[in-house]
């Protein structure tokens, strides 16, 4: 067993050790064979990605989003990743939501129902009527226009496809805010995490995906993403699993059908099934004692591993790690070794997932979600800020110093001095110190 070991942190530091308890979900589930589904794809003809997620280049557009960047100059449409329905279409940055009909089969080999988020669409307004007239639109044809629409539904940047993928139903904007920096944190899983590469409808490889020189990348995220994706045909049969239940149910409509304008069926596998090697279904357990362990089995055939911790709430990845034997194929900010890696996770209710991949011919496992819960920890808000199990003068004395930049505190000391659970250290939390030690009797 490879063990994940993660110590339990507050939203905003390192390194503090909390409570855990176990918890199921709380959203109903259903099964449903994978065999059945459509496959979710890559809408583009030429694959040219210019921008990752989480990459923090001159605009710091993606350093907080799941979003990547094409370039547009290959294609005037971009296609419908799988059958669906425009569920929202505006000017305001030219974003376009578009939502499968039924459960779809992702790149992970998980089956779900996806939203496909397209962002600086410049034809918006044909989409808003595809969206009124409730239009299914088959997988494959003609949907989105590349463009460069902005914040006031002018062309301000140049012509490019904005993409990112969210597990489930997403209908804006009752689910998010209608506001700047919102949209571009609309997906909530890695793309290759979602989309399949069909070859006979992305023909053409410029670029897989590579964070650009000079540019850094954030929340551990991939630095070149050519191993990530999977492509049809190479792809390992996924069992039946288990997705989460439509969180909305469209009522009866009459629907038009749009013609498809693009075959996308899937190519002629590369390896015969006889010659794919599966890897095992990795098995995950998470215990607790100190701290979060998380393990899961080190599967025969399976060459790299990818550990997803999500919140069990957004859905959204809380932390997520390449685990393989050769060079860097994440981030190097993060510090990995076989057996302990140092986590950042807010208290809340979280699952973990891990997918084990055979590189050689792309083959995927995936494993069942874990759930587990993290608590704060006794000592948060305590104002032991030396950690000597009294609070006094001396507490004072070293908040004021970490306050004016003066003193580099541990996290769980800094997780102490936070006596307002605010996620920050300042002036208020030194009032509340100040009064707890002037009187202890009536510190709240």
């Amino acid at each position: 067993m490879k063990k994940i070991s993660a110590k339990l942190i507050s939203a905003f530091l390192a390194g503090a050790t909390g409570l855990i308890s176990f918890s199921g979900f709380s959203d109903p589930i259903c099964t449903i064979a994978a065999s059945a589904c459509e496959n979710a794809e890559f809408p583009l003809r030429t694959m040219c990605i210019t921008q990752l997620s989480f990459e923090d280049g001159k605009t710091g557009s993606h350093k907080n989003s799941y979003h990547i960047d094409c370039s547009g100059k290959y294609e005037e449409f971009a296609v419908a990743p799988f059958t669906g329905k425009v569920v929202y279409a505006t000017k305001h940055y030219g974003l376009v939501l578009f939502q499968s009909c039924d459960p779809v089969r992702y790149a992970d080999g998980s089956v779900d129902y996806m939203t496909v988020i397209f962002m600086h669409c410049s034809n918006t307004d044909e989409l808003a009527k595809l969206r009124t007239a409730d239009t299914v639109v088959p997988q494959g044809a003609d949907l989105v226009r590349c463009g460069g629409i902005g914040k006031n539904g002018e062309e301000e940047y140049v012509k490019h496809y904005d993409i990112g993928v969210h597990r489930g139903q997403l209908s804006a904007p009752n689910d998010y805010p209608e506001a700047d920096g919102y949209f571009s944190r609309l997906g909530n899983i890695y793309p290759f995490e979602g989309l399949f590469i069909n070859p006979e409808l992305t023909v053409n490889i410029v670029n897989w995906g590579k964070v650009a020189s000079g540019n850094q990348l954030t929340k551990g995220s991939y630095s070149d993403w050519k191993n990530c994706w999977v492509t049809l045909g190479q792809e390992a049969p996924a069992p039946a699993v288990t997705t989460t239940a439509p969180v909305t149910t469209a009522a009866p409509a009459k629907t038009t059908t749009a013609a498809v304008t693009t075959a996308a069926t899937a190519t002629t596998a590369a390896f015969t099934e006889a010659e794919k090697v599966v890897p095992e279904k990795p098995l995950v357990s998470v215990s607790c004692a100190d701290q979060v362990v998380i393990s899961y089995q080190e599967c025969e055939n399976a060459t790299y591993y990818n550990v997803r911790v999500y919140n069990s709430t957004s859905r959204q990845i809380a932390y997520c790690i390449g685990v393989c034997d050769d060079a860097n194929a994440f981030n190097a900010c993060r510090t990995f070794t076989d057996t302990s890696l140092s986590q950042v996770l807010a208290p809340g209710s979280y699952y973990v997932r891990v997918t084990a991949v055979n590189k050689t011919d792309g083959t995927v496992a995936a494993s069942d979600a874990v759930p587990f819960e993290v608590d704060l920890p006794e000592f948060a808000g305590s104002g032991d800020l030396d950690g000597n199990a009294i609070v006094n003068a001396a507490d004072i004395s070293l908040m004021m110093r970490c306050i004016g930049g003066n003193a580099e505190l541990k996290p769980n000391i800094l997780q102490a001095a936070d006596m307002n659970f605010d996620g920050v250290v300042n002036a208020a939390d030194l009032t509340i110190l100040k009064r707890m030690v002037m009187n202890p009797q009536n510190a709240a």
